[in-house]
């Protein structure tokens, strides 16, 4: 399922909660989506950092996830 498919049903299952018309099994559905779609999320984020490049004045260039390395 696609990160904006999830949030098509998370929107409308927090919707029906703020209502009040959502079940006990609907709730619990909206918080495994909700875990589902911040898993994706961290994961496209990590990615992205992991392909990031610091650009210095003098021309060089250093991959962010090797300065992460330095640091440890």
């Amino acid at each position: 399922m696609t990160q904006e498919e999830l949030l098509v049903k998370i929107n409308a299952l927090a919707a029906k909660k703020r209502q009040g018309t959502a079940s006990p099994e609907e709730v619990e559905k909206l918080n495994a989506l909700r875990g589902e779609y911040l898993r994706g999320f961290r994961a496209m984020l990590d990615q992205t950092l992991e392909n990031t490049v610091i650009l210095y004045p003098d021309g060089s260039r250093e991959k962010l996830s090797d300065r992460k390395k330095k640091r440890k």
